[in-house]
Order: C-alpha cells, then sequence, then structure tokens
C-alpha cells in the first residue's frame, strides 16, 4: 500500500513546543512540511506525536490539531496521537511504538528516552529553549539541536 514502508525508522515529534507554540494554538513556522516530509519519507505508519499532557487538556490539544487541519495537511494519521502522564511513560511509549528518532522541546524528556530512542532531536526555541539548553547540556551529548524544523528534514530520510 502507498505510504506504508514497515522496515522504516519511526519518528515521533512532541506537541507542545514542537508542533504547537507553547501555551498557544498556533503552529511552528515549517511543521507541517516537516511531518508531511516524516510522512512521505518514513511512511504513514511510521509517524507519531507522543505528548505528555494533563488529561483534562488532552481534548483541547486533539481540537487544536483538528481545527488547523493538522492530519490533512501532513497525512499523519488520527490514531497516531499518543498521550502519557509522565516522562517515565513518554519514553516507554516511544520504546513499545518502536520510535527510533524523536524531536522534543525539553531535554528532560530527551535524556529519559536516551537508553530506548536512538535519534534525539532538541528543538532549541527562543528564549526558553536557550535556558534549557545551558541548564541540561552536559546531559545532552549525542542530541542533536535543530532552531527550525526544518532542520530535521535531512535526517528524515532513511534507509532502514
Amino acid at each position: 500500500m502507498i505510504g506504508e514502508r514497515p522496515n522504516a525508522r519511526s519518528v515521533g515529534f512532541d506537541l507542545d513546543g514542537v508542533v504547537f507554540k507553547p501555551g498557544s494554538g498556533d503552529l511552528i513556522e515549517g511543521v507541517i512540511e516537516t511531518v508531511r516530509q516524516a510522512v512521505d519519507q518514513r511512511g504513514f505508519l511510521n509517524v507519531w506525536i507522543v505528548s505528555r499532557c494533563d488529561k483534562r487538556q488532552r481534548p483541547r490539544s486533539l481540537a487544536r490539531l483538528e481545527r488547523v487541519d493538522f492530519y490533512e495537511r501532513t497525512g499523519l494519521m488520527h490514531d497516531h496521537v499518543i498521550f502519557v502522564d509522565t516522562l517515565a511513560q513518554k519514553a516507554e511509549a516511544c520504546r513499545q511504538l518502536g520510535i527510533r528518532d524523536f524531536v522534543d522541546d525539553s531535554p528532560e524528556a530527551l535524556i529519559a528516552m536516551k537508553a530506548s530512542v536512538d535519534g534525539l532531536f532538541f528543538f532549541k526555541t527562543p528564549g526558553r529553549g536557550e535556558q534549557l539548553f545551558r541548564q541540561f547540556m552536559h546531559a545532552l551529548s549525542g542530541v542533536m539541536i535543530i532552531h527550525r524544523p526544518e532542520q530535521l528534514v535531512p535526517y528524515l530520510v532513511t534507509s532502514d
């Protein structure tokens, strides 16, 4: 079936801070195209959103995705949005889903995933991202730092 790539590496994205600007319903510039590229390169079965999100906020987060036509514009499957309560659950969800690359704006999340995810990408945003980077830089060795979603695109092309 077109779009299936069972042998491709799965990739995951955080929601708040990677897809949406923190605390708002505004998309981060370039994220639609980047997730679309992930779906095109990795296959629709291999692209996920895994987000730590309060149970009360989950319906609002899903509504934000619908409101911006995220699924239609990117090709992400509706059932490929996973919410968890803790960073440990986020790391475990990635392990269970076979996610091998993950993009997050939280150094703490990436640190929690180090044992289960091969390719970690810190989305370093102006302001908050700089502070977090300085605070956790000692634990972020091996983590690729990106400043814009489109910087991920070269890493989406993979043969395994």
